[in-house]
């Protein structure tokens, strides 16, 4: 009789062991579904702020050249309120990587409310994003600030101002639309755009690669663990 007792609490306590190595597979199953699925949120955002980037230099790019053309000021605003969003300084939109800047330009009406300032580098950061990928925002946005200083160079021409030696517009003169158009259109504005896209392409593939091989690693162990549950 104590010999089947002993067998019986012996089942007991491997069937305990085994239900509850089956729910700890089961809740290491869940935590790790739960990750592939903040994996594939963080991918998307990852590269939603990378595409902002772009797309914040094409802004940039089409405000100039349109205020070099119409002369309407609200263009040189816009201009320096796509900088200052990106740099933090002003509020950022709600949902900016939505249709907006067309919207303005088309209505003069801004689409949606601003939320707190924040810049672009730094919900990248919050974004995961690894120190090569930083080092080439740098470039970018090192290439970038001289780009946006070229195109402010030819928004003061148009209004007949021009840099001094210090670097500052107060030499006043005839507007020189023709200087404008050159420093908008010319081959340096267009190589120093490509130095931008470049990297740019560079960190979407980086950010592509990491995000996709995160997703795949989580995956495989996601199967590990149906196989593991299943013996």
């Amino acid at each position: 009789q104590g010999e089947k007792k002993a067998i019986l609490i012996l089942l007991i306590l491997v069937l305990l062991a085994l239900l509850g190595a089956a729910l700890y597979t089961f809740s290491l199953y869940v935590a790790n579904n739960a990750a592939v699925a903040d994996a594939k949120v963080q991918r998307l955002e990852s590269l939603r702020l990378v595409d902002r980037l772009r797309q914040t230099s094409d802004d940039l790019t089409r405000m100039a050249r349109t205020y070099a053309v119409t002369g309407e000021e609200r263009f040189e605003r816009y201009f320096d309120q796509i900088l200052a969003i990106r740099n933090g300084e002003t509020p950022r939109p709600v949902q900016y990587d939505g249709l907006y800047w067309d919207h303005v330009v088309a209505t003069g009406q801004r689409p949606r409310a601003d939320a707190d300032p924040v810049a672009l580098r730094t919900l990248m950061r919050q974004a995961g994003f690894e120190k090569d990928e930083f080092e080439l925002l740098t470039r970018i946005k090192e290439r970038s600030d001289a780009l946006a200083r070229i195109e402010q160079k030819a928004m003061k021409a148009v209004k007949g101002l021009f840099e001094d030696d210090a670097g500052t517009y107060s030499r006043r003169g005839e507007p020189d639309l023709a200087l404008a158009t050159r420093l908008l259109h010319g081959n340096d504005y267009h190589r120093a755009k490509a130095g931008i896209m470049e990297p740019i392409e560079q960190v979407n593939a980086k950010v592509d690669t990491r995000t996709g091989n995160r997703i795949a690693s989580l995956q495989r162990t996601g199967e590990e663990l149906v196989v593991i549950a299943s013996l």
